[in-house]
């Protein structure tokens, strides 16, 4: 499957289906990436294709767990994510970077914060 579309619709009614990224995995594990789409339905993967176009239109793409350009190192995992939704130059993916989460209420003084060690790993030449 090589068209970006089409490959984002599958993702897309995968996790509508399945609900979580583990489900997901599991689903794609049992029987590969091709058995997995073989459970969807016409009206499932056409109720996707909406929600598909949208991500397209933003410039989001998708990349499987096994494909070739699945990082690395996330592959390595115990657990790795099956589905990968990206924005941006997925190359960046396997350069050695430092991970960060927060709050969406987060205050002033922890926004300040970030924005510093974001700058120090910037400045060091890692991605976040």
């Amino acid at each position: 499957m090589s068209n970006h579309i089409e490959r984002l619709t599958v993702a897309v009614a995968l996790f509508n289906v399945y609900r979580t990224p583990e489900r997901v995995a599991r689903t794609i594990g049992q029987g590969g990436f091709l058995a997995a789409v073989g459970t969807l339905t016409g009206s499932q993967l056409a109720e996707a294709a909406e929600v598909s176009d949208e991500l397209a239109s933003r410039n989001i793409d998708v990349c499987f767990f096994g494909e070739a350009k699945y990082p690395q190192r996330l592959a390595l995992m115990n657990r790795p994510p099956a589905v990968l939704f990206t924005w941006g130059n997925q190359d960046l993916l396997n350069e050695l970077g430092l991970g960060m989460c927060g709050s969406r209420n987060a205050s002033e003084r922890v926004i300040a914060a970030a924005r510093h060690c974001g700058v120090v790993v910037a400045d060091h030449k890692l991605m976040i």
